[in-house]
């Protein structure tokens, strides 16, 4: 059981005050779904865009919530955490730059190349509209 600290306490309120209301489930389960559409939401931001919402700690606690209060409804959510290994970040970098150089140059197969090669190695590379380029696993 998660120490209450590591819930999300606004979260746990709207939960408990929805089941105290004559064992309102329906608004129960609203707060479980607010709950994986923010997770939903921060993830496809950290993904496709670069940036996030959420600190660590909030996203953490809103996942730890998630599964907590889904055991009521004997719900078994599992986090989708898969370990990574350690990756050699300089490796990444020095990547990034020699792709950014071949699309300067206009070396458009050599980018792409490099592109697939990270794509391999599990690192998504995100090219902003401003020229900018991010990456994660």
């Amino acid at each position: 059981m998660p120490i209450p600290g590591e819930l999300d306490a606004e979260s746990v309120h709207r939960f408990q005050t929805a089941m105290d209301d004559d064992l309102n489930t329906a608004a129960g389960l609203a707060v479980l779904f607010e709950l994986a559409k923010s997770l939903k939401r921060e993830s496809n931001l950290r993904s496709y865009q670069g940036s996030s919402e959420l600190a660590d700690r909030q996203l953490q606690q809103k996942s730890q919530t998630l599964t907590y209060l889904a055991q009521v409804f004997g719900l078994d959510i599992q986090p989708a955490s898969i370990p990574k290994p350690d990756i050699d970040v300089s490796w990444i970098e020095s990547l990034l730059q020699q792709r950014q150089q071949a699309r300067q140059e206009k070396r458009y197969t050599e980018s792409d190349r490099i592109r697939h090669e990270l794509q391999a190695a599990g690192i998504t590379v995100i090219d902003q509209p401003d020229g900018s380029t991010f990456w994660h696993r």
